[in-house]
């Protein structure tokens, strides 16, 4: 839910003045979008005492007396001076996406490293602010009011496909930024079962299957999927999914292949689970933003502007490769 760590403390909007400043991982207090700074702070004074206005430079000298032809020639360059501090782009995160966003880790994750940079990048005077919410639906929702900005990490549904509650939500209230990663979603069975060599979904039908609380479940509802067609157990996290799958109380589990391949290695299952590749289906991670919100729609052109940049500059690289080497084994 909402709540993090029992209960959330307010969070802070923090300023970034340089891209290597460690990024703001608090809850805040309620799903409240953070509001502009007042119009005098946003204004900031005038180095000669002057109060500046959204035009420049206000008329009057530091008594009110009449300006001097010299004061009347430096307001332009004084207007140049006075910088105007925007408010945080208001960012919701899942924070049970490991190993691409957790409050467990580094920054939050490699998504919001890279979403946090890519602000910096494209409005370094910007700010980032972060909140958590686990609910998929309560998340979306909160996006769709206004709340926040952008929300992530999100897997982008085939929007021409076969339609499902959530792939229709999806595609048609939010736009996706450029993507963030490409992510492989797995099946993996137990040692010897002939389902290793399915090729189809529909071969799935009657079993049960496993995948972590919280994630996302477009693609198997686009694939039938669903109950009463199959038993579903949404275990809390990849490595309850494993133990589940090995115990045999479930006979799929699908999830991402990063966190499937770290928890077998956990689990020691290296001789005991066998992957389906055939079922396996690749998608890309974004951030979103409501249709129905001019402002988010900016902030998300704003994040692929600087997600741009980073590919360019290659940092992009330096940051999936880093967070990822980072994960310990036994994180998640």
């Amino acid at each position: 839910g909402h709540a993090v760590c029992g209960g959330r403390p307010p969070v802070e909007p923090v300023q970034r003045a340089a891209e290597e400043a460690e990024p703001v991982l608090a809850a805040d207090s309620g799903p409240e979008r953070v509001p502009p700074p007042a119009e005098e702070n946003r204004r900031g004074p005038d180095p000669d005492g002057r109060t500046s206005t959204a035009d420049g430079v206000a008329e009057s000298g530091p008594s009110g007396s009449a300006r001097t032809p010299e004061e009347t020639a430096a307001a332009p360059l004084r207007a140049a001076a006075v910088r105007r501090v925007p408010p945080p782009l208001s960012m919701l995160m899942n924070p049970r996406s490991a190993p691409f966003a957790h409050l467990g880790l580094p920054g939050g994750g490699v998504t919001a490293e890279l979403l946090r940079r890519a602000v910096v990048r494209a409005a370094p005077d910007r700010g980032a602010l972060l909140a958590f919410e686990d609910d998929r639906a309560e998340a979306l929702r909160l996006l769709e009011e206004g709340r926040y900005l952008v929300g992530f990490p999100w897997l982008r549904p085939n929007c021409g496909g076969a339609p499902s509650p959530e792939s229709d939500a999806l595609c048609d209230g939010f736009a996706f930024s450029e993507p963030l990663l490409e992510v492989q979603v797995a099946y993996y069975v137990r040692a010897g079962d002939p389902l290793a060599e399915a090729e189809d979904p529909g071969a799935l039908m009657g079993l049960r299957l496993c995948r972590p609380a919280g994630w996302f479940t477009f693609d198997l509802e686009a694939a039938g999927l669903t109950g009463p067609r199959v038993a579903w157990l949404h275990a809390p996290d990849a490595v309850s999914c494993l133990r589940a799958l090995d115990a045999g109380r479930v006979d799929v589990v699908t999830l991402d292949a990063p966190s499937a391949r770290r928890a077998i290695r956990r689990l020691d299952l290296e001789d005991r689970v066998r992957e389906a590749p055939r079922l396996a289906r690749a998608f890309t991670l974004h951030a979103i933003a409501s249709k129905a919100d001019p402002e988010a729609l900016a902030a998300l052109a704003l994040i692929d502007e600087g997600l741009a940049e980073l590919k360019r500059s290659g940092r992009w690289f330096e940051i999936v490769s880093g967070q990822l080497a980072a994960l310990p084994v036994a994180a998640f």
